[in-house]
Formats: structure tokens, C-alpha cells, sequence
């Protein structure tokens, strides 16, 4: 099964936020285990970094948590093919539909993100990172 892991997850395990932190955990451990495959989009690479390194403020320690995500995680495709069909679909938050696009390309089975409505109008199911562990783990 594979997923598209959105941003504000990501940077919810990078930064431990809290009271996001163990959900976003919880999903990394999944996909570690190899239950379901991951995804972020490339879109989202250049900003998960530049919010980590504003948190952190140390390029190596965000760059040795980059590593390690990217152990885990796969990246989605974003090129000129993406781009193009998210501008055409004029959507209310182009970086959410950029991403909705490349999953589109990853035959992505849900949207993981703590923004539901984002992606309301999606023909990918969005599911909350709580929701989207019990699921994994009713399915082992």
C-alpha cells in the first residue's frame, strides 16, 4: 500500500512537535517495518528543509534527519507533466494539489495528513495520521 505522507506529518516528526509527535512516529515505525510504502512529494523537500534548519538552526543536524527520513520515505515525482496539470486545476492551495497530482503518478492509495479538508474534494482518500495507524495495524 502506498501512501503519500503530507508535510505537516513529516515536519511533525522532525521537529517533535507536540501533541502531533507520536502519531507521526507511529507511522514512520510502519513504514520502517515495511507494513505500507511512503511518500512525500519533491515539492515538499526544499521546505521540510528550510523549516528544520530554522527550528534547529545546525545544517548537519537537519541534514543527518533528512537522511534518515529519506531511509525510510520515498520521494514522488514533481516534474514540468506535474506542474502543468496542478496549475490546470485551479485548485485553492497549489503545493496541496501538487502533491495530490504526483500521488496521482504513484498510484497512491491514501493521503496522510492532519488537513483533511485539504484535500476534501480529492479522488484520493485522506486519512488522519491516528486513523491512518489503526488502520496498519488492524491489517497486520
Amino acid at each position: 500500500m502506498n501512501n503519500l505522507i503530507n508535510t505537516n506529518v513529516v515536519i511533525d516528526l522532525l521537529l517533535k512537535r507536540t501533541p502531533f509527535y507520536k502519531d507521526a512516529q507511529n507511522i514512520m515505525l510502519i513504514l520502517e517495518k515495511k507494513i505500507a510504502t511512503g511518500y512525500i512529494s519533491a515539492s515538499a523537500v526544499t521546505y521540510i528543509y528550510y523549516i528544520v534548519y530554522k527550528s534547529l538552526k545546525c545544517k548537519q543536524a537537519t541534514y543527518t534527519l533528512l537522511n534518515q527520513l529519506f531511509s525510510i520515505i520515498c520521494i514522488a515525482t514533481v516534474d514540468n507533466e506535474i506542474i502543468h496539470k496542478a496549475l490546470n486545476a485551479h485548485w485553492d492551495d497549489f503545493e496541496d494539489c501538487v502533491q495530490f497530482t504526483a500521488c496521482k503518478n504513484s498510484n497512491i492509495d491514501y493521503i496522510v495528513t492532519r488537513n483533511l479538508n485539504d484535500f476534501m474534494n480529492a479522488s484520493i482518500t485522506a486519512i488522519t495520521p491516528g486513523g491512518f495507524v489503526q488502520k496498519m495495524l488492524h491489517k497486520e
